[in-house]
């Protein structure tokens, strides 16, 4: 058990800040060095090894408190939400509703409902 709690420390704490240090460094080396790096940001890495999320919908899944485990089941149900942006996703659930519920159950399925109405 102590070997496990000890993964999940790296995994979920140390790993995460390791990668925000890299980054910082990163950026301030491009800096240095007179190039602007807009796009880079590995803020969606940091954020998979700290909640074990894919898509901007399960990162706002998680802040609203919703199951990881759920939101899990519904990016491997619903693969193309992991690519998709704030505006793509919002659309792509409202047309997708009925399929996701499929995978949830009733507490989740409630919890989802009031989830949508505070991040959309």
């Amino acid at each position: 058990m102590d070997a496990f709690k000890t993964q999940k420390q790296i995994i979920e704490h140390k790993i995460p800040k390791m990668l925000a240090l890299f980054e910082t460094i990163f950026l301030y080396a491009s800096l240095l060095r007179g190039k602007k790096l807009n796009n880079f940001s590995l803020s969606k890495v940091t954020r998979f090894f700290e909640t074990g999320v894919k898509s901007y919908f399960g990162e706002q899944l998680v802040e609203f408190g919703f199951p990881v485990d759920a939101i899990r089941r519904i990016e491997d149900c619903n693969v193309r939400l992991v690519s998709m942006n704030a505006d793509s996703s919002k659309k792509y659930i409202q047309e997708h509703l009925i399929d996701i519920e499929k995978v949830l159950d009733p507490y989740e399925k409630d919890l989802l409902s009031k989830a949508l109405n505070s991040i959309f």
